[in-house]
């Protein structure tokens, strides 16, 4: 059974017209790249329309787009359409399979009128005071496409926020994280961070950071690069927004300037019929906060 997956952009790609036959070692027979158009064609070794099936191109769509990126700098393919079909007597077939839709970054627009915020704003283009690192790694994991980067990225960012916060309030501890191996992050934001700061970490956002951690950990030791070791979107999600609350606590003492009470403030998206969603945005806008955008992953589910 033949079958066809077919990337499709609304600009021209930057490659010339080219086709190309493969060698019968794979299921890959050809690539076929156009204007705005990459097409492959699998000769694939079953004529059984089913999970096999369905699980296999959703695979090689996943590894398509993953070597693209990582190997020929075609970062395009995040923002083209991907379109499958089954030949069915001479006659190409559009296969459909349900979407699962995930967010997976939030953008706040605050109120730009806010006297104090613009002053802030002025007094760090004056250079008077910088973004903590933690916050510009954090946000920056937004463009990060790979999923297993996206994660390691945001608990890197958790791990300097916490040292930024230490040495910021407490200089004489500058070289606990310069010259001699640190506390692991859960003793940081445990009994160390109350004996020190006289004061409690949140312990519902301390009980999650132990389990972020440890996966992280895991996919940077583990040599098992297995989908089952891969964290989801809505994990990564979930993440992004733990470590965010836990900047914004730790700013709040550290970097008072770089507060922002929304950042409590989150998103959610329920079902709402096939290849639909509803997002649940109740008591999210404010005086404050006068608007917002997310980034929306659109993924094939396996059953």
């Amino acid at each position: 059974m033949y079958l066809k997956i077919n990337f499709a952009s609304k600009k021209d790609l930057p490659y010339k017209k080219y086709f190309v036959n493969f060698d019968g070692n794979t299921f890959l027979v050809s690539m076929d790249i156009s204007d705005q158009t990459i097409d492959f064609i699998y000769a694939y070794p079953s004529n059984e329309v089913g999970d096999d099936l369905n699980k296999f191109l959703i695979g090689q769509v996943s590894r398509i787009s993953k070597y693209l990126i990582n190997v020929f700098d075609f970062t395009e393919v995040q923002n083209m359409t991907t379109t499958l079909f089954i030949k069915q007597e001479d006659v190409w077939v559009e296969h459909k399979l349900e979407l699962n839709s995930e967010i997976t970054y939030i953008d706040y627009y605050r109120n730009l009128q806010n006297e104090d915020r613009l002053n802030n704003f002025a007094n760090y283009l004056s250079g008077k005071f910088e973004i903590p690192e933690s916050l510009v790694i954090l946000k920056n994991t937004k463009k990060i496409s790979d999923i297993r980067t996206k994660y390691i990225m945001i608990v890197v960012a958790l791990e300097i926020g916490i040292k930024e916060f230490y040495t910021q309030l407490h200089p004489e501890l500058n070289s606990l994280f310069e010259k001699i191996p640190s506390p692991p992050v859960t003793e940081l934001l445990g009994t160390i961070f109350k004996e020190i700061n006289n004061k409690e970490f949140p312990k519902e956002l301390r009980t999650k950071i132990g389990p972020i951690i440890k996966k992280r950990n895991k996919l940077v030791h583990s040599i098992n690069k297995s989908s089952s070791n891969t964290p989801s979107i809505s994990d990564t999600f979930d993440a992004f927004n733990i470590v965010l609350r836990s900047l914004n606590f730790l700013n709040s003492y550290a970097f008072p300037t770089f507060f922002d009470s929304n950042y409590n403030k989150t998103l959610s998206l329920t079902d709402a019929g096939k290849n639909t969603k509803k997002i649940n945005s109740q008591g999210f806008i404010d005086q404050d906060l006068v608007g917002y955008s997310f980034g929306l992953t659109n993924q094939y589910k396996i059953k």
